[in-house]
């Protein structure tokens, strides 16, 4: 895996969130009716050194890439969670526990044989999105979207006051390959306007490096983020709006 690079937060138009639970966890069930989720986000870039000797935390492995709070309650032991220096592999229901790394502006690395890396910077709740190739490898197809290499991929949630936020579009810099796609009725094939329902976007084929993705709410104001890019790898995010 390519070096990851530092992440940098800068918000235009709004202020910082409040600490909170940044990823509540809804078991596993039926992908067909999962439901926006209220939700209170976290700070996306917390300090590594707020007290204990280690991380504990849960790889979320999604059923529904529209929702990343959906994971699946059994078999996915043995993925490997790296923070730094440190590094874990999960158990059964995909949580673990690391050592805590010595750092600032610290990003999560997720791997495992059967899934699609996973790029977070590190905040203050330790759930990491994760999806399986076969899944990704289908969305893809199904959006008419083939990556190239030293290509990643953004998929990041957008709210406001503890609730996704409809209608917001975000831009890539360096641009990506394809056009943003946005989460809609369908979770195969994603819409092309903006933000619906669960307030996500996902945009594919950017730059490896650091990307400055830019996220306009329909009220105009922006939020900008400065992310790593990791060949062949889903960078997530939480983008939150006042």
């Amino acid at each position: 895996m390519r070096a990851l690079a530092c992440v940098l937060v800068v918000i235009t138009g709004c202020k910082g969130g409040g600490a909170g639970d940044d990823f509540p966890v809804i078991s596993q069930g039926d992908d067909s009716e999962i439901t926006p989720q209220p939700d209170a986000p976290a700070p996306l870039d917390a300090p590594a050194n707020d007290g204990g000797n280690t991380f504990a935390g849960r790889v979320c492995v999604v059923l529904d890439l529209r929702n990343l709070t959906s994971c699946r309650d059994t078999g996915v032991a043995g993925i490997t969670v790296q923070l730094g220096t440190s590094t874990g592999v999960t158990l059964d229901d995909g949580t673990f526990t690391i050592p805590r790394p010595a750092g600032s502006n610290l990003t999560w690395a997720v791997t495992g044989a059967d899934y699609v890396p996973s790029i977070m910077p590190l905040g203050t709740v330790h759930l990491i999105p994760a999806v399986s190739a076969d899944l990704y490898d289908d969305l893809l197809d199904s959006n008419g979207v083939v990556l190239q290499e030293l290509q990643g991929s953004v998929v990041g949630r957008v709210i406001q006051q503890a609730a996704a936020l409809p209608g917001a579009t975000v831009a890539a810099t360096p641009p990506a390959q394809y056009p943003p796609l946005y989460d809609g009725g369908d979770s195969r094939i994603w819409a092309q306007n903006a933000t619906g329902a669960r307030g996500v976007f996902w945009l594919v084929g950017v730059p490896v490096g650091t990307s400055m993705v830019t996220v306009t709410s329909p009220s105009t104001a922006t939020a900008a983020l400065a992310l790593p890019i990791v060949d062949g790898a889903i960078t997530f995010t939480t983008v939150e709006f006042p």
